[in-house]
């Protein structure tokens, strides 16, 4: 049993609510999951709009950001798998987070798995973050006071990703701009075919213990994560498995309880903080993958939470 085990339950409100989600699909025909996300997107951006502000408080643009001798489409992260996803997923709630914390925020269009796989994903975004660094002044930011990479799930996974990449590579200093923060929303942080090290074992119990959860379970996650084709113990996919993890921008964590992927989160942040890294952590127990796109109570707590851990990140660079 993980020392986790007891987020998989919520309070009785949640755990009535969660009843009422429908089942994770057992389909895996890479179409009708698609189709299926795109029938449920209009239910996402319908439970953000009730916090999006006023049109004259934000514009919204769009800009096509060369990646090798292609363009994928920037502006307002997302997350739900690297084979599925569109940018208006998330757009309400980045846009509610914009106004509130006054930034400008660039959402990557990254092209998906099976058709683009691994690293193409992650190189997209990469690619995209240094395109704004180097293109500051274009979309009217200074990355000098904070440049913050973030996303949920599959967001997640490439975020930590880049985090890993960007304290390495020498353009960020160069430029003045390092990263200054990630934000990881219920992510993926280790392949599930990843050699696990035994002194990790008891500590990811998540996959068991929360198989069977609403939304995305172990089934289906094994299923789909094969579409991305990546080497399970590559650390630009299995994060925990990096040979260094010292010297990594502070990182904000929001782990779902009834989340197969909860213990990668809880773990990761875990050995980031005794690396030395500053992290701060939401847990929400009983909250399925992806809850924060939910009517559940405790779903607006998450979409609250993120304003709040952002304004953390940005004070620390102050």
């Amino acid at each position: 049993m993980s020392p986790y085990s007891h987020f998989s339950k919520g309070d009785e409100v949640t755990q009535e609510a969660v009843k009422c989600l429908p089942p994770a699909s057992p389909e895996t025909d890479i179409n009708i999951i698609r189709q299926g996300l795109a029938q449920v997107i209009p239910t996402f951006r319908e439970v953000q709009a009730k916090d999006l502000p006023d049109k004259s408080s934000h514009t919204v643009q769009d800009r096509l950001i060369p990646v090798d001798d292609f363009s994928v489409v920037g502006f307002h992260s997302r997350g739900a798998g690297f084979f599925v996803g569109t940018l208006d997923m998330d757009e309400y709630w980045l846009i509610g987070l914009l106004v509130e914390l006054q930034l400008v925020i660039v959402s990557v269009d990254y092209r998906l798995a099976p058709e683009f796989p691994f690293p193409i994903p992650l190189n997209d975004s990469y690619t995209a973050l240094k395109w704004c660094v180097s293109n500051a002044s274009s979309i009217n930011v200074d990355p000098r006071k904070g440049l913050l990479v973030g996303g949920g799930s599959a967001g997640g996974n490439i975020t930590a990703a880049i985090a890993l990449r960007a304290r390495d590579d020498p353009f960020f200093e160069e430029a003045g701009c390092p990263v200054t923060g990630q934000i990881l929303q219920a992510p993926a942080l280790l392949h599930p075919k990843a050699d696990i090290p035994e002194k990790y074992r008891d500590l990811l119990r998540s996959m068991e213990e929360n198989k069977d959860a609403p939304v995305i379970n172990v089934a289906s996650y094994l299923e789909t994560i094969e579409y991305y084709k990546a080497p399970p113990n590559d650390p630009n996919v299995s994060m925990i498995l990096a040979a260094r993890h010292s010297g990594l921008a502070p990182a904000y964590f929001q782990v779902c309880g009834f989340d197969p992927v909860r213990d990668e989160g809880l773990l990761y942040e875990k050995i980031l903080r005794e690396n030395g890294v500053p992290t701060k952590i939401a847990v929400y127990p009983g909250l399925p993958h992806g809850g924060g796109h939910s009517h559940l109570p405790i779903s607006a707590k998450y979409r609250k939470d993120i304003i709040h851990g952002t304004r953390w990140l940005l004070e620390l660079k102050q």
